[in-house]
């Protein structure tokens, strides 16, 4: 698959992360569409003569589509294109620049429509002739709309072909010679029976609406962080753009450690917990994630690392179509310190080869178990695996976002945190005003939260699948920060069980991000039920996490 205009990787730093505020996505008990591959390119049907046309500088929209079932150009449901193909001819020309682009249009009539979305203008040239190339893309689309393409080449009749005959007598697409974009409209085009539009693409379902599709590209189910870790700090890339090629150990399997992404170090900044780690995969496998740490005695071109320790054992089976990978998520808990790596274990993982500033190591097979050393070479490129670590302030091995009910005391983690564990903040215990008293004050560089409130203290949520009043729903979480930090807050019932965790990138001083009272279980939107809850917010950067701090709120019944 060529790499073409990938999405910029995250690096330790330059964590952006947006808050899981709103979940407007179809009825809870809605079952989440599966993926599904959309068109088709000229070569899946036929080649050579069978071409029903050279190359044009237009825009063709398949208005009329009654081929193969499971080729439809309609669009089935609200997703993201996460990827399209398209047929290349012969005759590819520098003198000509030809590109194709990826649209959906909504019809508004037999042979008109409106340009809704578009994306990225890809370059043919370079790419392998007489077949179909494919392209990373995230392209909103809307159930209803038809796929539609943009090119521009020679009119060769061996250039890259705009659509080709079928033998369905109801297939019609609409050929405009004068190319539109996203936001204008269709009309006056031409008619062209037994015709099918140049283009294949995979559409995923996008719950949340962050614009990242659900089965390969979002990191975050159900939450608009989409690129960020779901909590804690994310170690290696965002996994987004292209897989170029497969991450191969050969005979006997082997350990793989990203190092670096975007010319920055992937080593834990802070002594803290791996709680949850990502595949993105290209084929069936086994695959564990590992801690491991850096050994100075290597020598002779080589280096070591020693294994500490990994996770249990996952299978993962093929992803569902050819031109993306899947997205695999699993929850874990590996105790990490600052300066140690995350590893991957497994074969069939995705690879981007032209990432720049990204380097990666391969062990020597066989694959080394927990205790050995591994010894092998450092490479260039990404490999498309990353991990969640969160903050250790205990070090009780449990992670203080999502794992650890209370982070001061090292010997509880489920259920109440006494007052005293909590600098005298614990237990639901906040003051008057719903803001938690100051904590104690961190070692120096790690970040304090204080004043930490909901405002209004009181409300209600806003409704899933409902559109409530202006204004009368939801409040907003409030705090100063002494330093910038990633902030994880944790909202929970009054007896300790966590339900959500939302988290963030915040500069110093005054923050106050919107909250609308919902929270995501198991895939479904739901709402807090009426009642009493718990705000935890932990801050940490790479000097370390600060104390925790706590406030209440309370949900009122509908009105």
């Amino acid at each position: 698959m060529p790499a073409v205009r990938p999405v910029h990787p995250l690096a330790w730093g330059s964590l952006v992360a947006v808050l899981a505020t709103c979940f407007a996505c179809a009825s809870p008990a809605a079952a989440a569409p599966q993926p599904v591959h959309l068109g088709a390119a000229a070569a899946a049907f036929n080649s050579g003569s069978a071409t029903a046309a050279g190359g044009c500088i237009c825009t063709v929209a398949q208005f009329h589509d009654v081929g193969p079932t499971n080729n439809s150009y309609v669009v089935p449901f609200d997703g993201v294109l996460v990827a399209s193909g398209f047929y290349v001819g012969n005759s590819v020309e520098p003198v000509d620049a030809p590109t194709a682009q990826v649209q959906t249009v909504h019809p508004t009539g037999a042979s008109t429509g409106d340009v809704v979305s578009e994306g990225l203008t890809h370059s043919l040239l370079g790419l392998t002739k007489n077949t179909v190339d494919s392209f990373y893309e995230r392209v909103p689309a809307a159930a209803g709309d038809v796929l539609a393409a943009r090119f521009h080449n020679s009119g060769f009749i061996e250039a890259t072909p705009y659509f080709f005959k079928t033998a369905a007598s109801g297939d019609g697409a609409e050929v405009f010679f004068t190319p539109v974009a996203a936001g204008a409209s269709l009309s006056g085009g031409g008619a062209a029976a037994e015709r099918r539009l140049n283009l294949e693409a995979e559409l995923e379902p996008d719950e949340d609406h962050d614009g990242y599709g659900d089965a390969s590209q979002d990191l975050c189910l159900g939450s608009p962080i989409a690129t960020a870790a779901c909590s804690g700090t994310l170690f290696g890339s965002d996994l987004q753009g292209p897989r170029t090629a497969l991450a191969g150990c050969g005979g006997g399997g082997c350990m793989l450690i990203q190092t670096s992404a975007s010319g920055a170090s992937t080593a834990a900044p802070f002594n803290g917990v791996v709680v949850r780690w990502r595949v993105l995969n290209a084929s069936s496998g086994s695959f564990r994630a590992r801690v491991v740490a850096f050994r100075e005695d290597a020598g002779g071109g080589f280096l070591k690392y020693n294994v500490l320790r990994s996770s249990a054992a996952q299978s993962i089976s093929a992803p569902f179509g050819p031109l993306v990978s899947k997205l695999s998520t699993f929850e874990t808990r590996l105790p990490i310190q600052a300066g140690q790596y995350v590893a991957l274990s497994g074969g069939g993982a995705g690879f981007q080869s032209s990432m720049g500033g990204a380097t990666y190591f391969s062990s020597i097979p066989p694959d080394p178990l927990d205790g050995n050393v591994a010894t092998g070479e450092l490479h260039n490129g990404t490999v498309l695996y990353d991990a969640d670590i969160e903050p250790d302030v205990d070090g009780d091995g449990y992670g203080d976002v999502s794992q650890d009910s209370c982070p001061a005391d090292a010997s509880i983690h489920e259920g109440s945190c006494p007052a005293s564990a909590a600098g005298g903040g614990g237990g639901g215990g906040a003051s008057a005003s719903g803001a938690s008293p100051a904590p104690p004050s961190p070692a120096p560089g790690k970040p304090a939260i204080t004043g930490l409130a909901a405002k209004p203290k009181s409300f209600r949520a806003k409704p899933v699948g409902g559109i409530a009043a202006r204004g009368a729903t939801g409040t907003k979480l409030v705090l100063d920060l002494s330093a910038k930090a990633t902030v994880a807050l944790t909202v929970a019932t009054k007896k300790g069980k966590r339900l959500w965790t939302l988290t963030r990138s915040l500069g110093p001083g005054r923050a106050s991000i919107p909250y609308d009272g919902r929270y995501r279980r198991h895939g479904k939107a739901l709402d807090l039920p009426p009642g009493s809850y718990r705000l935890t917010a932990i801050a940490g950067n790479p000097a370390g996490a600060g104390p925790a701090a706590r406030a209440t709120f309370t949900v009122l019944p509908p009105g």
